[in-house]
């Protein structure tokens, strides 16, 4: 059975594991809860979506504030007319939420929402952290094991001058840009390149999860899950179920896809992450900055891909 929790920090739904119930509601979600109903939560993608917990189960949370109802359906739950966890109402806030301790990364799942007109459609999850690959629509639980690794570069990130640096910038759309390579091979590819042309930065169409392939991915419908037409993210840490298929990717693939695109999971919606080289004569390793709303790099959030 789903066990109902307050939302809030991740701390306090593992808490709710340990003890499966009756569990005091945490002093911070009730903060929590107001910043999301105020639009003053500045890392909705911490506490809202699909999160995984490490003792096992994943905490469900949703925005509907005009919902009647709000279920999650999923591989841990089935996928009938009448299959699903009922969530519960936050009150005012609009959030619905529920602690599914059976469901586990790589499961996909949807949420069930009865409208005012009391119909119920299925919505896929706008926090989700992965997808299926379009056409299929299903949104996927997914647990990052990325590492970040530019601690050097971040250090010596304030001795570059860049006002005074040259700047030579590649856009690129990677699906029209030597069309059918997976990431892994853009990785590869990509960066031989532009550095053989000798450009200094290079600036991505949108890399998030969109539903029309032919588009240069402008109409985003998950901001926090890089598309899966290139290559999936997702590795199950059990067994997969019979619906969905064990992921094929291999664990040097995976890092080095994670490394070249974790910053679009990362960066503030609409703003795409920015590659640009260490300053040197001859530039060999390719470092990600997110952006903030003022088109500044957020410093937690760089990365480097040699």
């Amino acid at each position: 059975m789903p066990i109902t929790t307050r939302l809030p920090e991740l701390e306090h739904w593992k808490a709710q594991v340990k003890c499966q119930a009756g569990c005091p509601v945490s002093t911070d979600a009730g903060r929590y809860v107001q910043l999301i109903a105020e639009g003053r939560h500045e890392r909705l993608w911490t506490v809202l979506g699909a999160n995984a917990i490490d003792e096992g189960g994943v905490a469900f949370a949703v925005w509907a504030p005009t919902a009647q109802g709000v279920r999650v359906v999923g591989d841990f739950s089935g996928w009938g007319p009448h299959d699903g966890w009922p969530m519960r109402s936050m009150g005012a806030s609009g959030v619905w939420e529920l602690f599914v301790p059976d469901a586990y990364p790589g499961q996909r799942y949807k949420f069930r929402i009865l409208g005012r007109d009391g119909v119920w459609r299925e919505k896929i999850d706008p926090l989700a952290k992965a997808t299926e690959t379009p056409p299929m629509t299903a949104s996927v639980i997914h647990s990052s094991s990325f590492k970040w690794n530019d601690a050097d570069w971040c250090k010596h990130r304030g001795d570059m001058d860049p006002w005074r640096a040259p700047m030579s910038i590649y856009e690129v759309h990677l699906g029209s840009w030597r069309p059918g390579l997976s990431y892994v091979e853009l990785a590869e590819q990509l960066t031989d390149y532009v550095q053989r042309m000798g450009f200094t930065h290079v600036e991505f169409l949108p890399v998030m999860e969109h539903p029309f392939g032919g588009s240069w991915g402008y109409q985003v419908t998950g901001y926090y899950a890089p598309t899966a037409r290139f290559g999936s993210q997702i590795r199950a840490t059990r067994a997969p179920s019979s619906a969905m298929p064990a992921p094929t990717t291999s664990p040097r693939s995976m890092a080095l896809m994670n490394e070249l695109f974790a910053a679009a999971v990362m960066a503030a919606p609409c703003v795409p992450p920015i590659f640009s080289p260490i300053a040197s004569a001859a530039p060999t390793e390719f470092c990600a900055a997110a952006m903030d709303d003022s088109g500044r790099p957020r410093s937690d959030d760089t990365m480097c891909v040699a």
